[in-house]
């Protein structure tokens, strides 16, 4: 196996545990939604976005990538957002 190919393998890795996060990430934006339903808070929460972008940059070892990383965060959490959105409107919310 070249080193590209062991480097590819290795990314293959990662996506697979990311892609396992981010399913444990929409479920419990789901929980989220149930509650937020259930108490009448409203479905979007920028303070808690603006929080969660100053959190994980913070914690980034290459300050070069913090851009990058922040900007995939925010697809997450708008992709979030949407999912809460859609389930919401279908009456789809689990409790």
């Amino acid at each position: 196996m070249t080193e590209l190919e062991q480097l590819r393998s290795q990314i293959d890795l990662v996506d697979h545990e990311l892609t396992d996060l981010l399913n444990q990430r929409f479920s419990l934006t789901e929980l989220i939604a149930a509650i937020k339903e259930e108490t009448g808070q409203p479905l979007l929460d920028f303070s808690r976005e603006t929080k969660v972008i100053q959190k994980v940059t913070s914690s980034i070892n290459n300050p070069e990538l913090a851009d990058s990383i922040a900007t995939i965060f925010q697809v997450i959490m708008d992709e979030s957002k949407q999912q809460q959105k859609n389930l919401l409107q279908l009456g789809e919310v689990r409790k």
